[in-house]
Protein backbone atom coordinates (compact mmCIF):
# COMPACT_ATOMS: atom_id res chain seq x y z
CA UNK A 1 0.00 0.00 0.00
CA UNK A 2 1.10 3.55 -0.79
CA UNK A 3 0.04 6.45 1.42
CA UNK A 4 -1.94 9.09 -0.51
CA UNK A 5 0.15 11.76 1.17
CA UNK A 6 -0.47 15.07 2.95
CA UNK A 7 -2.70 16.47 0.20
CA UNK A 8 -5.33 13.89 1.23
CA UNK A 9 -4.40 12.64 4.69
CA UNK A 10 -4.19 14.70 7.89
CA UNK A 11 -3.40 14.17 11.56
CA UNK A 12 -7.15 13.57 12.02
CA UNK A 13 -9.05 10.43 11.08
CA UNK A 14 -9.42 10.14 7.27
CA UNK A 15 -11.45 7.05 6.46
CA UNK A 16 -13.75 5.00 4.24
CA UNK A 17 -12.67 6.11 0.75
CA UNK A 18 -14.89 5.55 -2.27
CA UNK A 19 -13.65 6.23 -5.80
CA UNK A 20 -16.12 7.17 -8.52
CA UNK A 21 -16.57 4.75 -11.46
CA UNK A 22 -14.65 7.11 -13.77
CA UNK A 23 -11.74 7.26 -11.31
CA UNK A 24 -11.79 11.06 -11.15
CA UNK A 25 -13.44 11.70 -7.76
CA UNK A 26 -12.49 10.26 -4.37
CA UNK A 27 -15.08 10.61 -1.61
CA UNK A 28 -14.18 9.94 2.02
CA UNK A 29 -15.06 10.94 5.58
CA UNK A 30 -12.82 12.91 7.90
CA UNK A 31 -12.62 14.53 11.32
CA UNK A 32 -10.25 17.22 9.99
CA UNK A 33 -10.83 20.91 10.81
CA UNK A 34 -13.25 22.77 8.57
CA UNK A 35 -16.17 20.39 9.05
CA UNK A 36 -19.60 20.87 10.56
CA UNK A 37 -19.50 18.57 13.57
CA UNK A 38 -18.48 14.95 13.78
CA UNK A 39 -17.28 13.03 10.71
CA UNK A 40 -17.99 14.94 7.49
CA UNK A 41 -18.01 13.86 3.85
CA UNK A 42 -15.28 15.29 1.63
CA UNK A 43 -14.28 14.86 -2.03
CA UNK A 44 -11.03 15.30 -3.94
CA UNK A 45 -10.86 15.33 -7.74
CA UNK A 46 -8.39 15.00 -10.60
CA UNK A 47 -8.60 15.70 -14.34
CA UNK A 48 -7.34 12.28 -15.46
CA UNK A 49 -6.48 9.02 -13.73
CA UNK A 50 -2.81 9.83 -14.32
CA UNK A 51 -2.99 13.15 -12.41
CA UNK A 52 -2.48 13.76 -8.69
CA UNK A 53 -5.51 14.32 -6.47
CA UNK A 54 -6.45 17.95 -5.80
CA UNK A 55 -7.20 19.55 -2.41
CA UNK A 56 -10.18 17.89 -0.64
CA UNK A 57 -13.41 19.90 -0.52
CA UNK A 58 -16.09 19.56 2.16
CA UNK A 59 -19.50 18.65 0.68
CA UNK A 60 -21.01 21.50 2.70
CA UNK A 61 -23.84 22.03 5.19
CA UNK A 62 -26.56 20.81 2.83
CA UNK A 63 -25.07 17.30 2.94
CA UNK A 64 -23.08 17.28 6.18
CA UNK A 65 -24.57 17.81 9.64
CA UNK A 66 -23.38 18.29 13.21
CA UNK A 67 -23.74 14.50 13.58
CA UNK A 68 -21.51 11.82 12.07
CA UNK A 69 -21.76 11.51 8.28
CA UNK A 70 -19.63 8.79 6.76
CA UNK A 71 -19.24 5.78 4.41
CA UNK A 72 -19.94 7.45 1.04
CA UNK A 73 -21.05 5.33 -1.95
CA UNK A 74 -21.78 6.83 -5.36
CA UNK A 75 -24.22 5.48 -7.95
CA UNK A 76 -22.66 4.54 -11.29
CA UNK A 77 -24.17 7.61 -13.00
CA UNK A 78 -22.71 9.89 -10.31
CA UNK A 79 -26.10 11.41 -9.46
CA UNK A 80 -26.88 9.72 -6.13
CA UNK A 81 -24.58 9.68 -3.11
CA UNK A 82 -25.46 7.20 -0.39
CA UNK A 83 -24.00 7.52 3.11
CA UNK A 84 -24.50 6.61 6.77
CA UNK A 85 -25.46 9.10 9.48
CA UNK A 86 -26.73 9.27 13.04
CA UNK A 87 -28.34 12.68 12.42
CA UNK A 88 -31.85 13.41 13.74
CA UNK A 89 -34.75 12.12 11.66
CA UNK A 90 -33.58 8.53 11.41
CA UNK A 91 -35.02 5.26 12.67
CA UNK A 92 -32.02 3.92 14.59
CA UNK A 93 -28.57 4.77 15.89
CA UNK A 94 -27.13 4.75 12.35
CA UNK A 95 -29.25 4.95 9.19
CA UNK A 96 -28.72 4.89 5.44
CA UNK A 97 -29.31 8.22 3.66
CA UNK A 98 -29.03 9.49 0.08
CA UNK A 99 -28.53 12.84 -1.60
CA UNK A 100 -29.08 13.48 -5.32
CA UNK A 101 -28.16 16.00 -8.01
CA UNK A 102 -29.54 16.60 -11.51
CA UNK A 103 -26.13 16.54 -13.25
CA UNK A 104 -22.57 15.95 -12.13
CA UNK A 105 -21.99 19.70 -12.36
CA UNK A 106 -24.82 20.52 -9.91
CA UNK A 107 -24.65 20.75 -6.13
CA UNK A 108 -25.91 17.90 -3.97
CA UNK A 109 -29.47 18.26 -2.64
CA UNK A 110 -30.88 17.79 0.85
CA UNK A 111 -30.28 14.20 2.03
CA UNK A 112 -33.26 11.85 2.36
CA UNK A 113 -33.51 8.93 4.76
CA UNK A 114 -34.03 5.61 2.93
CA UNK A 115 -36.99 4.98 5.21
CA UNK A 116 -38.27 2.29 7.59
CA UNK A 117 -38.35 -0.40 4.90
CA UNK A 118 -34.53 -0.28 4.87
CA UNK A 119 -33.54 1.28 8.21
CA UNK A 120 -34.44 -0.10 11.65
CA UNK A 121 -34.02 0.67 15.32
CA UNK A 122 -30.42 -0.55 15.55
CA UNK A 123 -27.41 0.09 13.32
CA UNK A 124 -27.39 -0.03 9.51
CA UNK A 125 -24.25 0.93 7.63
CA UNK A 126 -21.55 0.54 4.98
CA UNK A 127 -23.72 0.12 1.91
CA UNK A 128 -22.70 -0.78 -1.64
CA UNK A 129 -25.04 -0.47 -4.61
CA UNK A 130 -25.03 -2.56 -7.79
CA UNK A 131 -24.13 -0.83 -11.06
CA UNK A 132 -27.73 -1.18 -12.29
CA UNK A 133 -28.99 0.53 -9.11
CA UNK A 134 -31.33 -2.33 -8.21
CA UNK A 135 -29.50 -4.02 -5.31
CA UNK A 136 -28.33 -2.32 -2.10
CA UNK A 137 -26.03 -4.36 0.15
CA UNK A 138 -25.30 -3.20 3.71
CA UNK A 139 -24.53 -4.50 7.18
CA UNK A 140 -27.05 -4.46 10.00
CA UNK A 141 -27.43 -5.69 13.55
CA UNK A 142 -31.19 -6.19 13.10
CA UNK A 143 -32.92 -9.35 14.36
CA UNK A 144 -32.82 -12.37 12.06
CA UNK A 145 -29.08 -12.43 11.49
CA UNK A 146 -26.44 -15.04 12.25
CA UNK A 147 -24.03 -12.93 14.30
CA UNK A 148 -23.50 -9.54 15.88
CA UNK A 149 -23.94 -7.95 12.45
CA UNK A 150 -24.72 -9.51 9.07
CA UNK A 151 -24.79 -8.44 5.44
CA UNK A 152 -28.26 -7.85 4.00
CA UNK A 153 -29.59 -6.83 0.58
CA UNK A 154 -32.57 -4.66 -0.37
CA UNK A 155 -33.85 -4.82 -3.96
CA UNK A 156 -36.14 -2.86 -6.25
CA UNK A 157 -37.52 -3.52 -9.73
CA UNK A 158 -36.53 -0.14 -11.20
CA UNK A 159 -34.51 2.86 -10.02
CA UNK A 160 -37.76 4.85 -9.78
CA UNK A 161 -39.28 2.47 -7.21
CA UNK A 162 -38.80 2.27 -3.45
CA UNK A 163 -36.47 -0.28 -1.90
CA UNK A 164 -38.06 -3.54 -0.77
CA UNK A 165 -37.61 -5.16 2.62
CA UNK A 166 -33.97 -6.23 3.20
CA UNK A 167 -33.13 -9.95 3.04
CA UNK A 168 -30.30 -11.60 4.95
CA UNK A 169 -27.65 -13.12 2.65
CA UNK A 170 -27.78 -16.30 4.72
CA UNK A 171 -25.21 -18.69 6.21
CA UNK A 172 -23.14 -19.04 3.03
CA UNK A 173 -22.01 -15.43 3.48
CA UNK A 174 -22.81 -14.59 7.09
CA UNK A 175 -21.48 -16.35 10.18
CA UNK A 176 -21.84 -16.22 13.96
CA UNK A 177 -19.03 -13.62 13.91
CA UNK A 178 -19.28 -10.04 12.60
CA UNK A 179 -19.71 -9.31 8.87
CA UNK A 180 -19.75 -5.73 7.61
CA UNK A 181 -18.47 -3.22 5.03
CA UNK A 182 -19.14 -5.06 1.77
CA UNK A 183 -18.25 -3.94 -1.76
CA UNK A 184 -19.71 -5.33 -4.99
CA UNK A 185 -17.75 -5.72 -8.22
CA UNK A 186 -19.08 -3.86 -11.30
CA UNK A 187 -20.35 -7.09 -12.88
CA UNK A 188 -22.19 -8.01 -9.67
CA UNK A 189 -20.45 -11.38 -9.38
CA UNK A 190 -18.00 -10.73 -6.52
CA UNK A 191 -18.87 -9.45 -3.04
CA UNK A 192 -15.91 -8.45 -0.86
CA UNK A 193 -16.53 -7.85 2.84
CA UNK A 194 -14.98 -7.62 6.29
CA UNK A 195 -15.42 -10.41 8.84
CA UNK A 196 -14.08 -11.36 12.26
CA UNK A 197 -14.62 -15.08 11.52
CA UNK A 198 -11.81 -17.57 12.02
CA UNK A 199 -9.33 -18.09 9.17
CA UNK A 200 -8.14 -14.49 8.92
CA UNK A 201 -4.99 -12.69 10.00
Amino acid sequence: PINLGPAINTSSHDEEPYISPDGLSLYFCSLRPGGYGDFDLWVTSRLTTEDDWGPPVNLGPTVNSSSADFTPELSVDGLTLYFVSDRPGGYGSYDLWATTRATQQDDWGTPVNLGPAVNQAGMDGCMTISDNGLELYFWSDRPGGSGSSDIWVAKRATVKEAWGAPVNLGPTVNSSATELCSDLSPDGLCLVFVSTRSGGY
